[in-house]
Parts: structure tokens; C-alpha cells; sequence
């Protein structure tokens, strides 16, 4: 993990406290929301594999 990386588990637990509160709308809505911070927590991964990839291919051409 990063140093600015931090434990999503305490958000994920609330937004789902939010979803079974809140009927069947709000089930969807938060879940959704829960949803897209799991994927951009998958997404801020890939993005610094990426990076660490990018600059091999960059140092490797040196």
C-alpha cells in the first residue's frame, strides 16, 4: 500500500448502513455509490501499476 493510501472498510460499512436505511431507492442509490468507490479504489491501482510500468519502459530507452 501508499503512504496516502487509507482503509476504505469504514466508508463501504457506512454507505451500506445508508443503503439498508433508506428503502428501496435509497438502497440503489448508495449501493451504487458504494460500488463506484470500490472501482476507483481498483482504478487508483491499476493506474499506479501503470505508472511504475511507464516509467521501466521510459528508463529501459535511456
Amino acid at each position: 500500500m501508499h503512504n496516502d493510501s487509507f482503509d476504505l472498510e469504514i466508508a463501504l460499512r457506512r454507505l451500506q448502513q445508508h443503503a439498508n436505511e433508506e428503502g428501496d431507492l435509497g438502497y440503489a442509490y448508495w449501493s451504487k455509490v458504494r460500488d463506484l468507490l470500490i472501482d476507483a479504489e481498483s482504478m487508483k491501482s491499476e493506474i499506479a501499476r501503470l505508472k511504475r510500468e511507464l516509467e521501466a519502459c521510459r528508463s529501459g530507452k535511456d
